[in-house]
């Protein structure tokens, strides 16, 4: 199923990247800046690499995902891949997210961790770093490549096993318009559809609970639950998840940035109009 086969491909190249990027970081040595200098530009251009190909990879699924499903409405502009790398989700530049790394190498050995344990730390970074920005980017492409088809909306497909947050979110139809809430590292996607097929596209809360799908889940969340109680009564799907792309709380602009698939959709007017903010934004052409 095209679904499946699109997930698989944005995991593959997610992963490839992530395994690339930490070679180069096991290069580095006891002089953080200086090692850092010699390695920086590989993972920028391993981070964009990925950024693209994670990007040109969720247009194509969702094309692919409509003509499995029957679901004839084609596109009034076309995703630019290339949109998507050298940009973290939130609108900030990937050089000034990467450069954290040897910063948080020095905050751990000011706290008093040997070089070694600050080496670990600053690898825990970068790791997340290219997992989450480089998932994010296929993400930003997909839901590019979802408003500029009229008419159509999204369901969340979750990678099982799961989280709890990710879980409960699974299986509702949403508006072109409506966030999508993720987390570090998260792995779900956007999957077009109709509101009239989105239920036979993903497995929903109940079943993945009863799958033993859903991973972190307390004691007594998972008693509660087994008890009777309602999945989406018992998890907290807002904690420690934020909206992909959205605009940093006020008095936190610490960087310069630039707007996000998300600020052209919160900014309204309508679903044409968000196309054309695209469209100057560079997303679409």
């Amino acid at each position: 199923m095209a679904v499946q086969v699109a997930a698989a491909q944005q995991r593959a190249q997610t992963a490839s990247t992530v395994a690339a990027v930490m070679a180069l970081w096991s290069l580095m040595g006891d002089d953080f800046d200086s090692s850092w200098r010699r390695i920086r530009d590989g993972v920028l251009t391993l981070l964009l690499g990925g950024q693209v190909g994670a990007a040109r990879a969720g247009a194509r699924s969702t094309a692919a995902v409509l003509t499995e499903l029957g679901i004839g409405v084609d596109p009034v502009a076309e995703v630019v891949p290339e949109a998507f790398g050298g940009w973290a989700a939130d609108g900030r530049s990937l050089e000034s997210l990467v450069d954290l790394a040897p910063v948080r190498a020095k905050q751990a050995v000011a706290g008093g961790a040997s070089s070694r344990e600050a080496l670990a730390a600053g690898a825990s970074f970068v790791e997340t770093v290219a997992e989450s920005e480089v998932g994010d980017a296929g993400r930003g492409a997909e839901q590019v490549a979802i408003v500029a088809r009229p008419g159509i909306g999204w369901v969340r497909m979750v990678n099982v096993p799961c989280c709890p947050r990710c879980a409960i979110l699974a299986g509702r139809f949403y508006r072109y318009s409506d966030g999508f809430l993720r987390h570090q590292q998260c792995s779900c996607r956007h999957i077009p559809a109709l509101e009239s097929v989105a239920e036979d596209l993903v497995v929903n809360p109940d079943r993945l609970f009863a799958e033993g799908q859903v991973r972190g889940l307390t004691n007594g969340q998972r008693a509660a639950i087994e008890g009777g109680a309602n999945i989406n009564r018992v998890v907290n799907a807002s904690r420690d998840m934020a909206r992909m792309g959205a605009s940093p709380p006020r008095g936190r602009r610490l960087v310069p940035r630039r707007a996000t698939p998300t600020n052209a959709v919160d900014a309204g007017g309508g679903q044409q109009a968000v196309v054309d903010r695209l469209r100057g934004m560079g997303f679409l052409a």
